[in-house]
């Protein structure tokens, strides 16, 4: 039996830079970190030669071409398994739609896995995180970037570069700045939203368009870098990401609606510094950055939401063969 897992991941500034569509025109930024909860992939020869599935749903079928889960049926064309396989996935929260990065991590965890399992060989984070972005965005044809597969390959606290000739990963070192920000981000979860595909669809073709305001996007990189090593005052991260959500709103308006304005509104008027929702938007988790103290009173204010604590995780793809 081989298990697999890999990490989920929230991004504070820079996201939607990560599109290629974006940055073949000069370069992306995001600063993102992976977190303690995980996607879980376990896979086990079959010997009736069937392929069985469980995750979200279940599928016993005969051959891959009749697996209805795509990033599954192409990652195991990828590693050219035809039949004879079992596999279940175990996500630690909510993964559809979470804004967490689940089709990422669920797909990294499970390259890592076929490869152990196919070719008895385990891959090298650039190595795994190319795997899964090719097949994702050029097998699948996926409106997606590049900075959830990178995140979920290689884990931990990053500043993520994305250039036409090269994605470069910069680990960002624990210090005061880091556990002060890890104390005070908190996750609450908003629900299933609309499809994530749509917004991304929407955020594509607007690229070019809107360019401007990912270049804005862009730059909140650097300050969020200069602040986590001392620069202003600790809630200057709430501006930032305050600002980041501004401009995810400019780029995708359907990235938010009524309620989750005023819930933002309440997170701020109760203490909060700053609050976005991850990812596409629309619904997932709401990531709030508030002084620990006020963290109770911002509680009251979202209790319509089931809220979770989580540390920063950087323990790295997990696979084994037991």
């Amino acid at each position: 039996m081989i298990v697999a897992k890999a990490p989920f991941r929230i991004s504070f500034v820079g996201g939607g830079t990560d599109f290629e569509d974006y940055y073949r025109l000069g370069w992306g930024n995001v600063v993102s970190t992976t977190i303690d909860k995980y996607m879980h992939v376990t896979l086990i020869r079959k010997f009736d030669g069937r392929i069985h599935l469980r995750y979200s749903e279940f599928e016993c079928v005969d051959s891959v071409n009749e697996v209805r889960h795509r990033l599954i049926r192409e990652a195991l064309r990828h590693f050219g398994i035809k039949r004879g396989v079992e596999m279940a996935t175990i996500s630690d929260i909510p993964a559809r739609g979470s804004g967490l990065g689940s089709s990422s991590s669920l797909l990294v965890a499970l390259v890592q896995a076929l490869s152990l399992f196919e070719r008895g060989e385990t891959l090298a984070a650039e190595e795994l995180a190319e795997k899964a972005c090719e097949i994702e965005i050029k097998f699948l044809q996926e409106p997606i970037g590049r900075q959830d597969q990178y995140a979920a390959a290689y884990t931990g606290f990053n500043k993520i570069t994305f250039r036409t000739d090269a994605i470069e990963v910069v680990p960002i070192e624990r210090n005061e700045r880091l556990e002060w920000l890890e104390q005070a981000t908190k996750l609450y979860f908003l629900g299933v939203g609309r499809n994530a595909g749509d917004i991304l669809c929407n955020h594509k073709k607007g690229i070019l368009e809107r360019k401007g305001v990912l270049d804005k996007q862009r730059d909140l990189v650097p300050e969020f870098m200069r602040w986590l090593g001392g620069y202003d005052k600790e809630s200057y991260a709430g501006d930032l990401v305050n600002l980041s959500w501004r401009y995810k709103k400019d780029m995708t308006p359907g990235a938010t609606n009524e309620r989750i304005d005023k819930l933002i509104r309440d997170a701020i008027k109760a203490g909060a510094y700053g609050a976005k929702v991850c990812g596409a938007g629309s619904g997932g988790f709401l990531m709030v950055i508030c002084e620990p103290e006020k963290q109770e009173a911002v509680d009251v204010a979202l209790r319509e939401l089931q809220g979770m604590k989580m540390r920063f995780g950087d323990g790295g793809v997990k696979v084994a063969d037991i």
